[in-house]
């Protein structure tokens, strides 16, 4: 492959009978440093244990609770992430429910791209 008005030492080389350029591979969605803290935060809320119930700290229930959210939230864009890296063609929908005092609800679902 020659790239026209490039100096001879910036032509990228082509690949091999069989090989795929870095380019043509699929991009992990999911890993910038974003994407990181999140990981590296759900560790952070996952410990301090699980307290018997009548032992729970506010603390402990706002941590126990944000560890829940991470976890089921890094589940579903690890599935999104396995399907986009073997090439399929997945998408992730975001339903809120609506807001409530003292309740929140959201659907997240992987679904195939029209």
């Amino acid at each position: 492959m020659k790239v026209q008005g490039a100096p001879r030492h910036e032509v990228p080389p082509s690949p091999r009978s069989g090989e795929r350029l870095a380019a043509d591979l699929p991009l992990d969605p999911i890993g910038g440093a974003a994407f990181r803290a999140l990981r590296e935060l759900r560790v952070s809320f996952g410990q301090g244990g699980l307290p018997p119930r009548d032992h729970r700290s506010a603390e402990d229930e706002a941590r126990i609770a944000a560890f829940c959210v991470l976890q089921e939230l890094l589940a579903i864009l690890d599935q999104f992430r396995r399907a986009i890296v073997q090439g399929e063609r997945r998408r992730l929908v975001v339903s809120e429910h609506g807001r409530q005092l003292g309740k929140v609800v959201i659907e997240i679902t992987l679904e195939d791209r029209p």
